[in-house]
């Protein structure tokens, strides 16, 4: 109840609120204010435009003044990039500068008739040039051109100086202050009777060369000599040298050798040796001559391989092994100043060397075959082919040296050098598979092409066919009973030389003078301890002899020495079935066919000891085997009979 009354009850207002009820009271009728209210609200929505467009103008003004500063920042950044790139082009072009080192051949000075003709002193440069490469073309040497004293390598150009300013002008000028360039000049002149010429390295004083002018090219030729022996002396020595010219040859490596750092002392006298060694008989010298290349760099791996190749022309078997196995080992790990190409092939050739001095002829071949197919080097390819034609006949593949020395006729073509390869290289192939006829025939034809190949050639044949080829001549004639002419033909040789003495013992077994047969092998075997071919010849001498308890020692040591060498395997089985013990000379057999598989012999004798063990089927098969391959008169007499008595 109480509520109700109080809601009936009118609200009481307070004095402020009544007044403002009063003054808005007289306001609301009046149109003027309605007027000025209208005004503002107009205005102030005028005022809203125009702060949104100015809030517009002002985003727009921040994006472009942000865009303004990237692209500000861009262009900085660009700028530097193209600094960073002018420094380092810059940089570039000085370092290159200071690594230059070639040949630069400037344009002749010629007279004005000559160059109404054509021959202007860029045409005379550029023939100049056409003059040296073909120097350095046929000079080939395992060393690498940046380890010559002087060496501007295969970088040779003419180059005509341009007018202004220019990039190439200001490189040339960065080459000329910073790099270690040569440069060529000369002049062609005429003369009261001809013409001219000389060229100049640098400020050095030329030769002077005069003629007629037909004889212009051969002038350019001998002012390019002159210039290539005062700036390449050492390629200049092997190209005398290769060109058989081997006085003047002489004369610069005698030069290099005693006036050179240690580091070209070596070289000099490495080829000084190799060329005396294929020019003169004084071979102690040629030796001396390298041991004193050796002392001076004793790493370097081409100057062992350089007294292996000496040894082995002088048939010194051992030293030709210690050298090769050195060479081997340094060529293995590479330098700086040998080529890499030549470098392998000529690893791969002292490899051939070490299995064919040991024996494993199938080793070789492979090698051998590995080198026909490398880029050549001073003839590597081809003399490999002939070579591997040596290692077949060597394990007594007749079938497979044929071939390959057919192979080797058609690369040789009429070249008497490679005549001599061939006809030196038959001589041992024949030996190895007792053609002692074809032995005669082949020292005669060798003989021959010597009179016919070129002095160079022939002077590095000289020791060959004085020491091996006469050798094996010797046993040829021992062996088809000739013991008068072997025994004049074997002492026209040197005492020093390994094949030789092994050759005496081998000839003095066939006549049947044991006491000397064993004095000769012994010193064959004293002087090559780790070569197994004197143990192993010596054994078939005791076994010819009938002594078979000293031949079996023998063959053992040299299996020992070279356990990839068939011979001594096979011959270790004979001597066991002459023991009557050919159930242990199975496996003698067996064995020696891992290395020679091609071998009528081998395979003959071990169908003997099957059929005397019992096993005729397995000797059918082995006989079936030998009978398609190489065998002597006495050996195919020796299978028809034993095919026979154990069908």
């Amino acid at each position: 109840m109480a509520e109700e009354k109080a809601a009936a009850e009118p609200q009481r207002q307070s004095p402020e609120g009544a007044l403002l009820a009063a003054a808005l009271a007289s306001v609301s009728d009046n149109p003027k204010v309605d007027q000025l209210l209208d005004r503002q609200i107009a205005l102030a929505d005028l005022q809203i435009e125009d702060m949104k467009r100015d809030n517009a103008q002002r985003s727009w003004s921040l994006r472009f003044a942000n865009i303004s500063a990237v692209m500000k920042v861009a262009f900085e950044i660009a700028v530097a990039f193209v600094l960073i790139a002018i420094a380092a082009m810059l940089g570039a072009a000085i370092w290159s500068a200071g690594r230059s080192d070639g040949l630069v051949i400037e344009a002749f000075q010629v007279p004005p008739s000559l160059a109404a003709q054509g021959l202007s002193g860029e045409v005379i440069a550029a023939h100049f040039q056409d003059k040296l490469t073909r120097l350095q073309e046929e000079t080939q040497s395992i060393r690498a051109p940046s380890s010559y004293q002087n060496n501007w390598g295969d970088d040779i150009k003419v180059e005509i100086p341009n007018t202004g300013v220019s990039i190439g002008e200001f490189y040339r000028y960065l080459r000329g202050w910073l790099g270690h360039e040569t440069h060529i000049n000369g002049e062609v002149w005429r003369t009261g009777g001809g013409i001219a010429v000389v060229a100049r390295s640098g400020t050095q004083t030329g030769a002077t060369y005069a003629g007629r002018e037909s004889d212009l090219d051969s002038l350019l030729e001998k002012a390019a000599e002159s210039i290539y022996a005062k700036t390449q002396p050492y390629r200049y020595a092997v190209y005398l040298s290769e060109q058989g010219r081997t006085a003047p040859a002489l004369a610069v490596l005698k030069t290099l050798a005693s006036s050179s750092p240690p580091s070209e002392q070596a070289w000099a006298y490495m080829d000084w040796g190799i060329t005396l060694l294929g020019s003169s008989r004084d071979w102690r010298k040629a030796l001396s001559l390298l041991e004193a290349a050796a002392s001076r760099d004793p790493d370097n791996a081409d100057v062992y391989a350089a007294l292996s190749s000496a040894n082995s022309e002088l048939d010194r078997d051992e030293a030709e092994l210690r050298n090769a196995l050195r060479g081997a080992q340094l060529f293995a790990r590479g330098r700086a100043d040998l080529n890499p190409v030549p470098s392998e092939s000529l690893r791969l050739q002292l490899l051939v060397n070490i299995a064919e001095m040991r024996g494993d002829f199938p080793e070789a071949a492979r090698l051998n075959a590995a080198v026909s197919q490398r880029p050549d080097f001073a003839g590597s390819s081809a003399a490999a082919v002939i070579e591997r034609a040596y290692d077949l006949a060597s394990a007594h593949d007749a079938a497979g040296a044929a071939r390959l020395e057919r192979q080797f006729v058609q690369i040789a073509g009429g070249d008497p050098g490679l005549q001599l390869e061939l006809f030196a290289t038959q001589i041992g192939a024949d030996a190895a598979l007792n053609r002692w006829g074809a032995v005669v025939g082949d020292r005669d034809r060798f003989w021959q092409a010597m009179k016919q190949a070129k002095p160079g050639d022939a002077a590095g044949f000289t020791a060959i066919g004085e020491r091996f080829v006469q050798s094996q001549y010797a046993l040829a004639l021992a062996e088809t009973g000739d013991f008068k002419g072997a025994e004049t033909a074997i002492a026209a040789t040197p005492g020093d030389c390994d094949v030789c003495v092994r050759t005496r013992g081998r000839i003095r077994a066939a006549e049947g003078k044991w006491a000397a047969a064993d004095y000769w092998f012994a010193r064959a075997v004293k002087a090559e301890p780790d070569i197994p071919f004197a143990c192993e010849e010596w054994g078939e001498a005791l076994l010819g002899k009938g002594d078979f308890d000293r031949a079996t020692a023998r063959f053992e040591r040299a299996h020992r020495i070279g356990p990839h060498f068939a011979d001594p395997l096979e011959m270790w089985g004979e001597a066991l079935m002459q023991k009557n013990r050919s159930d242990l000379a199975l496996a003698k057999f067996a064995e020696a066919a891992k290395y020679a598989p091609n071998w009528g012999r081998l395979h003959l004798k071990w169908g003997e000891a099957l059929a005397y063990t019992g096993n005729k089927a397995e000797a059918q098969k082995q006989f079936a085997v030998a009978a398609h391959l190489d065998l002597t008169w006495d050996e195919q007499s020796k299978l028809a009979h034993m095919k026979a008595i154990h069908e």
